[in-house]
């Protein structure tokens, strides 16, 4: 910037006005949030690429264990947790467990079970249900943060998961 000779103040004509400076700021704001958001739902996004299968793999394990052991399987994912509750009946027994997606090192981020659809739109429990014989019953569960989400949905008897 040039000096005005003599006056010591900088030259009107060459400095930027106060609303200018105001544009900027909110400009570089705008942007800011704009690409915070994007990242944080790339993060969320490669985390849950990374979980949702190993959920599918974990259904079809426990599906392969109904059928070799005659056990019955519920799992119920409660809203806002982040942990699945399996309830396995075998031979008038019932056990009830928590598998916890962050104890077993799936999850580092603050990823939840968000939202539940059984098939036919009735007010369901929560559950997939899986039978010695025949195919896993359920709807979709929602997984995700509100920057990326995932479905794990039960299609023909056999879980699937899709980014959404």
């Amino acid at each position: 910037m040039k000096l005005s000779s003599g006056s010591g103040r900088a030259d009107p004509r060459r400095a930027f006005s106060l609303v200018e400076m105001l544009m900027v700021v909110a400009i570089i704001s705008i942007l800011a949030a704009i690409s915070v958001s994007q990242y944080w739902g790339a993060l969320d996004g490669s985390e849950l690429k990374f979980v949702m299968p190993k959920l599918e793999k974990h259904l079809i394990n426990l599906q392969k264990c109904a059928q070799s052991e005659g056990s019955v399987f519920v799992l119920e994912f409660p809203e806002g947790a982040t942990f699945i509750r399996i309830t396995e009946r075998a031979e008038g027994e019932v056990e009830t467990s928590e598998y916890d997606l962050n104890e077993n090192g799936l999850l580092k981020r603050g990823l939840i079970f968000a939202d539940y659809e059984w098939p036919d739109t009735t007010e369901s429990p929560r559950t997939f249900t899986i039978l010695p014989e025949g195919p896993i019953q359920g709807g979709s569960v929602e997984f995700g943060s509100r920057f990326a989400m995932a479905e794990l949905t039960v299609k023909n008897g056999r879980p699937q998961w899709n980014m959404k």
